[in-house]
């Protein structure tokens, strides 16, 4: 199984160290560790240009090689560039973000490559105006804080279950008393319990070619006890234990 680390954080280099926090939390909690393929695309972060050029060509690269690729990376600066590869890459697209907010931006993009019936929006809470207005406009599915996780999920998994997927999880979905040092922090969002519920079920697709993870401030946290580190390696010790299972 395939992980590659991604350490882009556009505004502070000192989180570069963020990737390699989050394996070596997983190494003590992953019997499989070992069997693991780790590789990183290293970029200079100070040179925005050629750093997107090198996620997208090596993201695309990798996409077309394996059956499933596991990302971790910085903030979401990244979600373009994996994306765009994403979308070269494969025929039958869907997309699903496990976040607090909306990258309108983003989605404007994917809406030009994507139906709107293959993006899902999971844990959004505290929009804005323009970011209402954006979602009401376009009527991609949102799964708002606090909906019916079963439910949720049932219908998710049946709509996109025959779809090459790519999911995207910013651990700022959570609510900070589970995880106090992430990047771009919301008042409220989920528990550990719905988000470990909400990855068991997406890791048994079948179809799942991407799953990338960010928006944990790795060097922070350590600090402070390495709490959502510790959150960040059991969410991929989730989807790589139902993988391994397969």
């Amino acid at each position: 199984m395939q992980i590659i680390k991604i350490p882009r954080f556009k505004d502070e280099r000192e989180r570069r160290r963020t990737p390699d926090l989050i394996l070596k939390d997983l190494k003590k909690n992953y019997e499989e560790f070992s069997r693991l393929s780790l590789e990183e695309i290293h970029l200079d972060n100070s040179k925005e240009k050629e750093a997107d050029k090198l996620i997208f060509e090596n993201s695309k690269e990798e996409f077309e090689k394996q059956d499933r690729i596991f990302f971790i990376v910085g903030d979401e600066s990244i979600e373009a560039q994996i994306s765009k590869a994403f979308i070269e890459s494969f025929k039958e697209k869907a997309f699903v973000f496990i976040c607090a907010k909306p990258n309108i931006r983003l989605l404007q993009n994917l809406l030009e490559h994507v139906d709107k019936s293959k993006i899902y929006l999971i844990g959004l809470r505290n929009l804005n105006l323009k970011e209402k207005d954006f979602l009401q406009k376009t009527n991609i599915k949102i799964f708002s804080d606090g909906f019916n996780l079963e439910a949720g999920m049932d219908f998710i998994m049946e709509k996109i279950r025959k779809e090459d997927s790519l999911i995207f999880l910013n651990l700022n979905v959570l609510d900070p008393a589970f995880a106090p040092n992430v990047l771009n922090s919301e008042p409220g969002g989920m528990s550990t319990r719905e988000l470990f519920y909400i990855l068991r079920r997406i890791g048994f697709l079948q179809n799942m070619r991407g799953f990338c993870l960010y928006g944990v401030d790795g060097e922070k946290d350590e600090k402070q006890g390495g709490k959502t580190i510790s959150v960040a390696s059991r969410s991929l010790n989730i989807l790589l234990g139902n993988y391994s299972k397969k």
